[in-house]
C-alpha cells in the first residue's frame, strides 16, 4: 500500500516514499522474483483457479496523486511492473492529483483502475443511502470515463463496518481493501489486509516486511 512518491517533512510525512527508496523497493521485488498482478487476477485465481506467477504481489496506490504518474510510473515501467490505482473519482484533475489523460495512459500500460469512493469521506459516518451513493457513483464514473471494469474498492482511511461491506457487495464490488496490516485472504474478499509501506521503511524495512510475509504458510 503506497500513497505518495516524493519528499515531505510535514505531519503526513509517513505517507510519502522517496523516489530513491521507491526505486530500490521495486528493484528488490524484481530481483527477488516477484511479479506484479492485479486484483482481478488474484480473484480469478481464488475463484476459478486461474494461474498466478510463483510470487505474485499487488502493488497498490491510494488516492490517485499526480506523483504516481510523474515519479512512480517510470520506475514501474523500468522494472516491468504495474499497479492497482485506487482513484477518488471527483478528485481527478484537481491540483496534486492525476488528470484523465494520465489515468488513461496508465490503463494503456496495464494498470488496474479501482475505486476510492467519489469524495473520500469516512464511510462509517454516513447513512446507508449516502454510502450507497458514494460507492455506486464512483464505480459508474470511473468505468464510464475509462471504459474498464471497476470491481474493487479501497475504504477511505481504512474505515468501514458491516453496513459498508454490505453496501459494497450490493454496489457490485468483488473485493475491497483496508488498512489492516497483513496478507489478503480469500476468506475476506471485502476486507482485505495490505502491507503498508511507510517513509521510514526505506529499502531495508521494505525488504524485511516482504521477507517476513514470504515465509508465512499459504
Amino acid at each position: 500500500m503506497y500513497h505518495v512518491v516524493g519528499d515531505n517533512n510535514g505531519p503526513m510525512k509517513e505517507l510519502y516514499v522517496s523516489e530513491i527508496d521507491f526505486a530500490a523497493q521495486m528493484s528488490y521485488l524484481k530481483e527477488a522474483g516477484y511479479s506484479a498482478v492485479s486484483l482481478t487476477e488474484v480473484f480469478g485465481h481464488w475463484n476459478r483457479g486461474e494461474p498466478l506467477p510463483e510470487k505474485p504481489v499487488v502493488i497498490s496506490f491510494d488516492d490517485g496523486y499526480e506523483s504516481v504518474f510523474s515519479l512512480a510510473r517510470p520506475i514501474l515501467r523500468q522494472h516491468g511492473l504495474r499497479a492497482t490505482q485506487f482513484i477518488i473519482s471527483s478528485f481527478i484533475g484537481r491540483h496534486g492529483y492525476m488528470n484523465e489523460t494520465m489515468i488513461r495512459q496508465l490503463v494503456t500500460e496495464g494498470h488496474e483502475i479501482a475505486s476510492h469512493t467519489a469524495s473520500h469521506p469516512n464511510l462509517t459516518g454516513l447513512s446507508r443511502a449516502a454510502q450507497e451513493s458514494e460507492l455506486a457513483r464512483s464505480r459508474a464514473e470511473l468505468s464510464g470515463r475509462f471504459g474498464v471494469p471497476v470491481d474493487f474498492l479501497c475504504y477511505p482511511a481504512g474505515r468501514y463496518d458491516q453496513t459498508t461491506i454490505e453496501v459494497a457487495r450490493e454496489a457490485g464490488y468483488r473485493g475491497a481493501v483496508t488498512t489492516r496490516y497483513g496478507l489478503g485472504e480469500k476468506s475476506e474478499p471485502l476486507a482485505l489486509k495490505r502491507i503498508r509501506v511507510n517513509r521510514s521503511d526505506r529499502a531495508a524495512g521494505f525488504k524485511a516486511k516482504m521477507d517476513a510475509f514470504s515465509k508465512q504458510p499459504r
